[in-house]
């Protein structure tokens, strides 16, 4: 397993150090990352399709201060923020490896960290992969995607997660219809 300086912890037994990683079988092309309405999700079962929730997730994670690192292809991604001004504002751009994304934290500003992790675990389900809690970074695999995240509400998402998703449609609220419409 990596010890990835990216998350400055180690599992000393004092504190336990847990992720949340949203991981599935294949490449996660850094394009994938830095471009708005790339998407080859074309299939009517996915969840997403529009080629903007990742970016949104991401911008929301950094905002919230999370550790995020993408493990892909046996590239490491690693998420950050650079601080810039225009106009006299102050803006974070978001950062992969040190490169300026072109998206602030300011991306989804009414997003809360909980909206972040559905759309990771949608993409997740989408692309056939699981999401758990992992106590040791992944084995960076040539042909798995591991998206690393701590902090920032993350852990509280995830124990959450059966109020944002729905085990089943058998267990539909009264008004929830199953034909002509979406539901998660």
């Amino acid at each position: 397993m990596l010890n990835h300086d990216t998350f400055n912890a180690k599992n000393t037994g004092e504190i336990e150090v847990k992720y949340i990683c949203f991981k599935n079988a294949g490449i996660l092309e850094p394009d994938f990352i830095s471009s708005f309405g790339v998407s080859v999700k074309d299939d009517n079962s996915c969840i997403g399709f529009f080629g903007t929730g990742l970016k949104y997730a991401l911008a929301i994670l950094m905002r919230e201060g999370a550790k995020v690192t993408i493990y892909s292809g046996g590239k490491t991604l690693r998420i950050g923020t650079k601080d810039a001004t225009l106009k006299g504002k102050s803006f974070k751009f978001v950062t992969m490896n040190g490169e300026q994304l072109p998206f602030t934290t300011e991306l989804g500003q009414t997003w809360e960290c909980w909206m972040a992790y559905r759309e990771l675990y949608s993409n997740a389900k989408d692309e056939g992969g699981e999401v758990e809690v992992i106590e040791s970074l992944p084995n960076n695999s040539d042909d798995m995607t591991y998206i690393v995240v701590a902090g920032g509400g993350i852990e509280q998402s995830h124990a959450a997660k059966d109020s944002i998703f729905c085990a089943s449609t058998g267990d539909l609220a009264e008004g929830v219809y199953t034909q002509g419409g979406s539901f998660y």
